[in-house]
């Protein structure tokens, strides 16, 4: 007997079965569920039936996922716990969800080990481990939006990362873009684990945005931010917008005096260029050149620095604006600074004449006007005691 025949009627067998129950197994269409006496409650989305947290034997699964977490490993190597995940190659592969890094994987299996073993494992920082799940969820029911939270933003992103899954990325960037200040702290801190320079890109756009909402004192510029997220931050913002420079110059001040001790010269120098930090306000500027003698110091370099392009600017700041004395000591550490900066001192005399010959045109434009004449006067007052207070020659009295 030819196989054909056995094939023909086997499938005249099929025929019958399927006639008899109500499906045409040559028809496309399918059969109305009303039909179907032996079915069971319609599924409530169409991947029921490929559900990796089903029995991989009812689910056809086709492929192995192990995942190893990095904090599991014995210092000889060897593994404390595997989670295995029993998954589906057409579900991860394919889809608006995809997953192009298991896409190529199962396109060219046979080259590698793991399509021979139709096993892949992978080893994960704690944080993507514990999201791991929430990723296969989003991946298999399209129907659902992205189970994310504070705990897990920045690990979704990075698992989008990794297994080059786009909306993944873009749903979990929406989040933190649309996260409160609040709790930036958390997921910073977090970005920061996975030493990937993505995530600390995509967070400092973020915050480019949001200058003028952080808070300088709170704990995510003392403790959680880093000079990699500072330069993205600053890359990421306006470089014409003087409120949101001098508001950056303050928060990175407050930044190199709490991490002074850990700073070394070149990144300082980098944080603080005039490239990254265009704009200085007043008040902070004494910070830095604080911070800078202390840095210097550090070094073993007891020489001082003549007219650093920082000092310079910070002359110019101090000068230029309304600086104002926060207690005794902040006025004693800016004598002293302004006694071993020779250069500096300079600048700042320099900057004080310019601004009091522009106070006095002013005050003669006005003259006639009784409260302008008070207000600049008072402006003026400020100009002249102050290059008194510095020993430096007092500019032509008004008169």
């Amino acid at each position: 007997m030819s196989s054909s025949s056995a094939t023909q009627r086997l499938l005249l067998s099929l025929k019958r079965k399927e006639k008899s129950s109500g499906t045409d197994i040559n028809s496309n269409e399918p059969t109305p569920k009303a039909a179907r006496k032996d079915e069971g409650p319609p599924a409530k989305d169409g991947n029921a039936e490929l559900k990796w947290r089903g029995d991989p034997d009812k689910t056809y699964s086709d492929w192995k996922i192990e995942v190893v977490r990095s904090d599991d490993l014995k210092e000889d190597g060897s593994e404390l716990k595997v989670v295995t995940y029993h998954v589906h190659k057409a579900t991860l592969a394919c889809g608006d969800r995809k997953s192009e890094y298991f896409d190529r994987l199962f396109q060219n299996g046979d080259k590698f080990p793991e399509g021979q073993q139709s096993t892949s494992r992978i080893e994960l920082h704690l944080m993507a481990a514990k999201a791991f799940p929430d990723m296969l969820d989003y991946l298999y029911d399209h129907s659902k939006e992205l189970n994310i939270s504070t705990g897990t933003a920045a690990s979704l992103y990075h698992l989008g990362e990794y297994f080059e899954i786009h909306q993944l990325k873009c749903d979990a960037l929406e989040f933190i873009k649309k996260a409160p200040l609040t709790i930036y702290d958390v997921i910073v801190e977090h970005a920061m684990k996975f030493h990937n320079d993505t995530i600390i890109e995509a967070i400092g756009e973020v915050l480019s945005q949001k200058i003028e909402d952080i808070d300088p004192d709170g704990d995510i510029v003392t403790d959680v931010f880093s000079p990699p997220l500072w330069l993205h931050i600053s890359r990421f913002m306006d470089k014409g917008d003087e409120i949101d420079g001098k508001q950056l110059s303050y928060l990175i001040a407050q930044f190199v005096k709490w991490h002074k001790n850990s700073l070394d010269t070149a990144t300082f120098e980098e944080l603080t260029s005039e490239k990254n930090m265009p704009f200085l306000e007043e008040g902070s500027s004494l910070l830095f050149l604080e911070v800078e003698e202390f840095l210097r110091k550090k070094g073993g370099n007891d020489v001082v620095a003549e007219g650093t392009l920082l000092a310079k600017r910070c002359a110019k700041a101090i000068a230029a604006g309304d600086f104002e004395y926060n207690g005794n000591s902040q006025k004693e550490s800016l004598w002293r600074i302004l006694n071993t900066h020779p250069a500096m001192l300079k600048e700042v005399f320099f900057e004080s004449n310019k601004n009091f010959l522009k106070c006095k045109r002013e005050l003669k434009k006005y003259q006639r006007e009784p409260k302008r004449r008070s207000q600049l006067s008072a402006a003026l007052d400020v100009k002249l005691s102050r290059s008194y207070r510095q020993g430096k020659q007092l500019p032509p009295k008004f008169r």
